[in-house]
């Protein structure tokens, strides 16, 4: 085969994952504690990702997803839209991030799964860990955002804290 072609195929293939990962891509997304787009230094790196409600994978729209640092401080806040997408410039430093509990819709179970791992939303101290910061590039975070919803049976408990 012409590597100009593989390339293109690979090209494409990977860009369909990524549509796909982050839920579909588009809707941009939310803004940060300060009604901002985010911006924090002028840059655009930083992260998306989307927030969705586990028995449909429909957004919920106005949780605010925190990015920390190794030290715990929250460094930046991004609100979902009405999606549930947030995109948001962060420093160089924040490597975890957590949903504030006070942001989740009523009706929801107070943790939520990320990359095949529970966090809970009560202990601001379990965090999800982000995929590695590229300077200069919005990184898409590696799955969406999970929330159950208290229709359903309780999720099992958090194996993701300390991680």
């Amino acid at each position: 085969m012409n590597s100009k072609l593989l390339t293109l195929l690979i090209s494409i293939a990977t860009s369909v994952v990524l549509i796909i990962g982050c839920g579909g891509g588009g809707g941009g997304g939310g803004t940060n504690s300060n009604g901002s787009n985010g911006s924090t230094n002028g840059t655009t790196s930083g992260y998306s990702g989307r927030v969705v409600r586990e028995d449909t994978l429909n957004g919920l729209a106005n949780v605010k997803v925190q990015f920390k640092d190794a030290g715990g401080t929250i460094l930046v806040t991004a609100t979902t839209n009405s999606s549930g997408n947030f995109s948001i410039d962060v420093p160089s430093n924040a490597v975890r991030f957590h949903l504030q509990n006070s942001s989740l819709p009523t009706g929801y179970y107070k943790q939520f799964e990320y990359n095949s791992k529970r966090y809970t939303t009560l202990d601001t101290t379990c965090t999800a860990p982000l995929p590695t910061y590229v300077n200069g590039v919005r990184t898409p975070l590696l799955t969406s955002i999970v929330v159950s919803p208290q229709n359903l049976p309780p999720p099992p408990p958090p194996n993701g804290c300390g991680l």
